[in-house]
């Protein structure tokens, strides 16, 4: 089976990345081979795509890099499934300051619709224009 969450099958035989043959359940068992648990809008809820879970990739539609299947990944490699490295932790607060000053600035800016609503702003003074009507120039 290609795919654990629609039952799709391939006529190719794809190999456990360790073993080199054809997937067994002691190689799931293992987590040599895996299936996708990345989230899809089907009507399953997730990708499903069998990949090898040592390959420097992941999942052919949803990469490691792009965050998809880390717990899977960590999880083989003996460390803690939620396990961040520094550079992971370094983006994750970079992307908090930036929510937290967008937040901020949101209050900010509906405090002021909030007093505008209720105290009418004072207009412009208005320009004084000189009579000429009447005087000759």
């Amino acid at each position: 089976i290609r795919n654990g969450a629609t039952g799709t099958k391939t006529k190719r035989t794809h190999h456990c990345g360790e073993c080199g043959k054809a997937p067994t359940a002691e190689c799931f068992r293992k987590n040599h081979v895996d299936y996708c648990t990345a989230p899809m809008d089907n009507q399953f809820g997730v990708c499903g795509m069998k990949f090898n879970v040592l390959s420097p990739g992941g999942c052919a539609n949803h990469i490691y890099r792009n965050g998809f299947n880390l717990r899977i990944r960590n999880e083989r490699r003996g460390l803690d499934p939620d396990h961040k490295t520094a550079w992971e932790l370094e983006q994750e607060a970079k992307i908090k300051a930036e929510e937290d000053a967008a937040g901020i600035a949101a209050e900010a800016a509906a405090e002021r619709a909030a007093n505008q609503q209720y105290f009418r702003q004072k207009a412009a003074p208005r320009e004084k224009t000189k009579m000429t009507q009447g005087k000759k120039q």
